[in-house]
């Protein structure tokens, strides 16, 4: 468990408690960006933040989430937040459990990304549905829609980067003409199929038939021996585990950041709720592509700071225009104006009614 206490000078109600649960914690991905951006900023503006993460252990995920659920139950009867976070629908047992037991003055559900292409199950659907006094919450436009479909209309609170974080991007961003990456991806790396990873690699092949391309895929393992037999045959580097400092550097020095999520539903779902390295890219000056048919569109600038598209030809003439052109001043402009922290500090107060 991690606090985070900071006094905003403005903030009369600096002694609101909040309790922000995870379902994750040093796993990587864009949920735990989100989820750490926003604890910083509940900090920035008066309240006290504690932090609960769901622990893998092994193959016994009942056993870990029945951890988690009588650790939240003790923080919450001795500490009385009020208000809970919930970082993710699956946790939702946890936010039932907080309501008979505890009765904490506000609980708020997250909903992210494939949680939402995935569906809610019949008994999830008709809590959410007849639990009037829960707040839901979802990261972009899309998802708000896609939620809405399945229960009811969210509130939006879109992604921010975190100002220390936001500083390594801008400080890390090389000029023009010293960005010697052409292309990268970046994602869990476990998830390389979904994530868009074969696409990725055939559009590298495809631009190789126009012009020399470097060409990289960083993030977190495991990796799959036949996925680094694919990089190595379409002569992608793969960066396995790379540090902040490192993703940052990458960034940089790349020149087209490529985002080829699959949009899926059903049993094996998957999906961009947003995609939070396209904004981390084009902080650090990068043009970004991003998948069709996600939360992505809310992420970039058409035709300015990138492009959206599936794959095949398509993605192949988009990327190809885009290395064409300089757009490194408009991609950090639009980060520092829709994706700042002011403003994430402004959507969390209206979220928790506080003035």
């Amino acid at each position: 468990m991690r606090a985070v206490q900071m006094t905003g000078s403005d903030i009369k109600s600096s002694d609101i408690k909040v309790l922000v649960v995870l379902p994750s914690a040093g796993q990587g991905g864009g949920i735990e960006r989100y989820a750490s951006a926003v604890s910083v900023s509940l900090g920035r503006i008066g309240c006290t933040v504690d932090e609960i993460a769901l622990r893998r252990l092994g193959s016994r995920p009942v056993r870990a989430k029945g951890a988690l659920v009588l650790a939240v139950l003790r923080h919450v009867w001795r500490n009385r937040p009020a208000q809970v976070l919930i970082m993710h629908p699956g946790l939702l047992p946890v936010a039932l459990m907080l309501a008979i037991v505890c009765r904490p003055a506000r609980i708020c559900l997250f909903f992210y990304g494939s949680d939402i292409w995935s569906g809610c199950s019949w008994w999830q659907n008709w809590t959410i549905r007849s639990w009037k006094s829960l707040q839901l919450v979802t990261i972009s436009s899309f998802s708000a829609g896609a939620l809405s479909m399945i229960t009811r209309v969210p509130v939006i609170i879109r992604p921010a980067l975190t100002p220390q974080w936001h500083d390594v991007l801008t400080a890390a961003a090389c000029a023009p003409s010293e960005r010697n990456i052409d292309l990268l991806t970046v994602f869990r790396l476990g998830e390389w199929s979904t994530k868009g990873g074969p696409a990725y690699l055939e559009a590298v092949r495809g631009l190789r038939e126009r012009r020399p391309v470097t060409a990289a895929a960083a993030g977190r393992g495991p990796v799959l021996e036949h996925v680094r037999r694919d990089c190595e045959l379409a002569g992608v580097d793969l960066l396995v585990d790379v540090s902040d400092e490192e993703l940052a550097s990458l960034y940089g020095r790349t020149k087209v950041l490529v985002l080829a999520t699959v949009l899926a539903t059903g049993p094996d779902a998957s999906g961009e709720g947003f995609g939070i390295v396209l904004i981390e890219a084009q902080a650090a000056g990068c043009s970004v592509v991003a998948p069709t048919g996600s939360g992505s569109s809310d992420a970039f600038i058409p035709g300015l700071t990138g492009e959206q598209c599936r794959e095949g030809t398509e993605l192949i003439d988009i990327i190809d225009r885009l290395l064409a052109q300089d757009r490194s001043g408009a991609a950090q402009g639009l980060v520092d104006r829709q994706f700042s922290a002011a403003r994430l500090d402004q959507d969390l107060r209206r979220l928790l009614g506080l003035h």
